[in-house]
């Protein structure tokens, strides 16, 4: 048997995420939930009665959230101390990695605290703990390219290994992770990893008490692997569907799943060409599979009672079935009354009006215009306008000089000037100084870049990346004599 590569990476993890030398856990750790709870346990037993206070802290919260926390309170931290005893070495550690990973779990926030929990995971495990679940957690966040993919896989397959005692959901998750690093010529159906998370999947969605949320994320994960071993979405779609209609036939996240696998079917048999390079077999799929995901959409949105994600995908599905601008609009005023910020349902609205589908320019910047004025629109829209004219300049690529037209130039500071003035504490500075600079007004992206604030670069990364773009702008005045 080879020697396991794990104790390399948790030392990786120490070393990326600045773990101490001492066996105790980091400084962060003292302020989060779990440490109470640890601090108060007796030797060899559970800590009091750990899932009763845990069920008493969480009655505050709303009931889906409530319930949701409670799931995995008592498959990680309780099952922890159930497995392990709160006696064992670093026992005050994993508590408090466990407690800080649930919170990045639930937050829908997980890069802002990734960096926290590695340190807690990795001070938990070079203080002498061997649970499998905290080792994935030391494992999992470190910084892309710090070990080899080799090394990466073999840490990977014995976690897999070792999570039989977890729920299947946490041994999905490794198993996912390590298929990610295969390549096309390693990644077949008989691929450990791939077995793996197959089994995992099915053992785990069969369990009705997991969160709809959780269901849903292995969904959309496990999907997408499928279809890098079977090219035809609605293939690899049908590979999982009757299962997921037999234990969670109500669910609205499971026929959001499916309306984008048959969008995806869709789009595919259409092709990106335009319609006259569509073969007639290709537009009998296209308009069978959007139909399919016309009905699962709207079933997603009856069910949930109203879902901002299927009204931003119906966008999609009337974008190919063209059967009308007031069904388009209908579905995007759904989308934003659900969240003002979405982004993405604003781009697809857009791409509807351009005019290589059922608008034209006018109304591409109408729009553009409506997302900075209308005050039901969040600042996630203030930059549309923005995108109108990156995607006009394509329809103009005669035209060198397309953002130096003074009708471009209006739109752009109308947009900024307006987002600034709505929304003073979002930094807008350096991108506004960019396009206008393009727009040929560097004497205004010069005072821009002065007043932007201090340490922050935008899309210019770095202090270097700044300086060099503040260099282009004095030599473009140099040279029409104005520095």
């Amino acid at each position: 048997m080879k020697p396991s590569l794990l104790p390399l990476l948790f030392l990786l993890s120490a070393f990326f995420y600045g773990c101490g030398q001492k066996a105790s856990a980091p400084p962060e750790a003292e302020s989060t939930p779990a440490a109470p709870l640890a601090a108060t346990a007796s030797q060899n037993t559970l800590p009091f009665n750990l899932p009763g206070a845990l069920k008493a802290k969480n009655r505050d919260f709303p009931a889906e959230n409530r319930l949701r926390k409670e799931w995995y309170e008592e498959n990680t931290l309780v099952k922890y101390v159930k497995l392990n005893g709160d006696s064992s070495p670093g026992f005050v550690e994993a508590t408090n990695a466990f407690s800080k990973w649930l919170t990045m779990r639930l937050s829908g926030s997980p890069l802002i605290q990734a960096g926290q929990v590695t340190p807690l995971a990795a001070a938990a495990v070079k203080a002498g703990s061997t649970d499998p679940l905290l080792r994935y957690l030391a494992v999992r966040y470190l910084p892309e390219g710090s070990i080899g993919t080799n090394e990466l896989k073999a840490a990977y397959r014995e976690i897999v290994d070792g999570l039989f005692d977890y729920h299947a959901m946490f041994s999905f998750y490794p198993a996912l992770r390590g298929a990610a690093l295969l390549n096309d010529r390693e990644l077949t159906p008989e691929h450990p990893f791939v077995v793996s998370a197959k089994k995992s999947f099915f053992q785990a969605t069969s369990d009705r008490s997991l969160p709809p949320q959780d269901v849903y994320e292995m969904t959309s994960q496990y999907f997408d692997l499928l279809k890098r071993l079977e090219p035809n979405p609605d293939k690899a779609w049908l590979q999982i569907e009757p299962h997921l209609m037999q234990h969670w036939p109500k669910t609205a996240e499971i026929q959001l799943v499916k309306g984008r696998a048959y969008i995806d079917s869709a789009w595919k048999a259409r092709g990106s060409g335009l319609a006259n390079t569509v073969s007639p077999q290709g537009w009998v799929k296209f308009e069978a599979d959007l139909e399919i995901a016309e009905a699962a959409l709207e079933k997603c949105w009856d069910l949930d009672g109203g879902n901002v994600w299927a009204a931003t995908e119906m966008l999609t599905v009337e974008l190919g079935q063209g059967k009308g601008r007031e069904r388009m609009e209908l579905w995007f005023d759904r989308a934003i009354s659900m969240d003002p910020n979405n982004h993405d349902a604003a781009q697809r609205k857009l791409n509807y009006l351009s005019p290589k589908w059922y608008g034209d320019e006018l109304e591409m910047r109408q729009f553009g215009r409506e997302c900075i004025m209308n005050p039901k629109f969040g600042p996630a829209l203030a930059t549309v306008m923005i995108h109108v004219h990156s995607q006009l300049e394509a329809y103009h690529e005669e035209e060198t000089d397309y953002f130096k037209q003074e009708h471009v130039w209006l739109d752009i500071r109308d947009t900024y000037d307006t987002a600034i003035r709505r929304w003073p504490m979002v930094s807008r500075n350096l991108e506004y100084a960019y396009y206008a600079s393009r727009c040929g007004k560097d004497e205004i992206a010069l005072q821009l870049i002065a007043q932007a604030p201090k340490s922050m670069y935008g899309r210019f990364r770095n202090a270097e990346g700044l300086a060099q773009f503040k260099a282009q702008v004095e030599e473009n005045l140099r040279r029409r004599g104005k520095l």
